[in-house]
């Protein structure tokens, strides 16, 4: 989290768009076109993304499906000790949410008017700094909840551990599965055949599932180079 607010790059702001060359799709390189999505179509694109998380849900929740199989352990494969350190593992999101807002460092405060070079200076040095400072102590904040978290998990039960386990489990393949979705939505809507953006290159989705894992990672690096993370946009 910058608190830089002079080194602003903002030609980001105006590229919203990029012609990139695909290689290996359908059998030969292609020049494909990528633009950021609007309202309506981001919209569209975590709509979808919910529906096929809720699905993946649903699924993990049954004992006799496949994705139950390939994601859930058994509880007699998982030892007390496995558990409540998977339990922690799996906190860790919530663990650091819980941490940045108890945690509080304040910014550099802004120099006078009539600084000296030498204030200024210093002034620089504690904001490019700050940064890696506000970490370590997030990071020790962390730690602390970590271990407390760890503590009160050794007296419950294996039974209990276990439930609390798949509950978590679950939660974090959903969180998984709706960031990967709505990622690929948006490349699905943002992909055309012409540099006018008016023919989308993938006629269903379904045929952008069915891509090459290499060719949609790809896809999905390019498509990051367009976005722009709120912090920056904040700047």
């Amino acid at each position: 989290m910058p608190v830089e607010k002079n080194d602003v790059d903002i030609e980001r702001l105006f590229s919203w768009s990029k012609e990139t060359i695909i290689t290996g799709l359908k059998g030969k390189d292609i020049k494909v076109y990528l633009r950021l999505l609007g309202d309506a179509d981001l919209n569209r694109a975590r709509v979808m993304a919910l529906r096929r998380s809720a699905e993946f849900r649903k699924a993990l929740k049954d004992p006799d499906s496949n994705e139950r199989i390939a994601f859930i352990p058994y509880k007699e494969e998982l030892s007390k000790d496995i558990l409540v350190e998977s339990i922690v593992a799996l906190s860790l999101r919530d663990l650091t949410q819980q941490s940045l807002r108890e945690v509080v460092v304040k910014p550099p405060k802004d120099p006078d008017s009539d600084a000296s070079t030498e204030e200024l200076e210093q002034f620089q040095k504690e904001v490019d700094e700050w940064p890696k400072k506000r970490e370590s102590i997030v990071r020790e904040k962390i730690d602390v909840l970590a271990n407390k978290r760890r503590e009160e998990l050794r007296t419950q039960t294996e039974d209990i551990l276990y439930d609390t386990y798949l509950s978590q489990l679950i939660k974090e393949l959903c969180e998984q599965e709706l960031s990967k979705r709505f990622k690929e939505y948006c490349l699905f809507f943002g992909t055309y055949a012409d540099k006018k953006f008016t023919q989308r290159f993938f006629e269903s989705f379904d045929t952008f599932d069915n891509l090459p894992t290499e060719v949609k990672d790809r896809l999905i690096m390019e498509y990051s180079f367009l976005e722009v993370e709120s912090e920056d946009l904040k700047k």
